[in-house]
């Protein structure tokens, strides 16, 4: 029986963590290309800058949109953004990008989030679901406060912390206090 997942609908969701307060932000596009990946990053960096970071590490996954042509148009268009006097603070923020290992969803905590989301607002949905409701349904569930308060969120990152890679624990994570 041939398949036709390649017809199927999709909408793809690019959700961000504040891994300090655990709270979230989510979009959904219908595709996931480069050029999207990098208008999410440079908004979740304006939206941090805003709110007076001034060093921002983005944990990404192993996606192909992820790679080096992403993080260049991010920083490339940072710039850009930055050559205007009313962003002059983005000469002096600091990103950095991490990669979890390859298909390695523990050591994410967005999967975390993603899963008790999916857990809270999707399931037991009527088949008469249309994916744009299931979208809705998240922004609405996530828009009514953070999955994770900052003492959950703190735990989850010990935990993810000592996961073993290689039989040690990973300490990628700053000490939590």
């Amino acid at each position: 029986m041939p398949s036709d997942e390649r017809n199927r609908t999709k909408l793809n969701g690019f959700l961000d963590v504040d891994l300090q307060q655990g709270a979230t932000h989510v979009a959904f596009r219908k595709e996931a290309k480069t050029n999207d990946a990098v208008v999410m990053v440079v908004l979740l960096v304006l939206r941090y800058v805003q709110a007076g970071f001034h060093w921002i590490t983005v944990i990404l996954d192993n996606a192909t949109i992820h790679r080096d042509a992403m993080k260049s148009a991010v920083s490339e268009l940072l710039a850009e953004i930055a050559g205007n006097l009313a962003w002059a603070e983005l000469k002096n923020i600091n990103l950095e990008f991490l990669h979890t290992p390859s298909y390695s969803p523990k050591f994410n905590p967005a999967e975390y989030l993603i899963h008790m989301v999916c857990q809270d607002a999707l399931c037991h949905l009527p088949c008469t679901f249309t994916i744009k409701d299931k979208a809705d349904r998240v922004q609405a569930h996530l828009a009514q406060g953070p999955p994770l308060n900052p003492e959950q969120m703190r735990n989850l990152l010990r935990h993810i912390g000592n996961l073993p890679i290689s039989g040690k624990p990973m300490k990628i994570w700053p000490k939590l206090e």
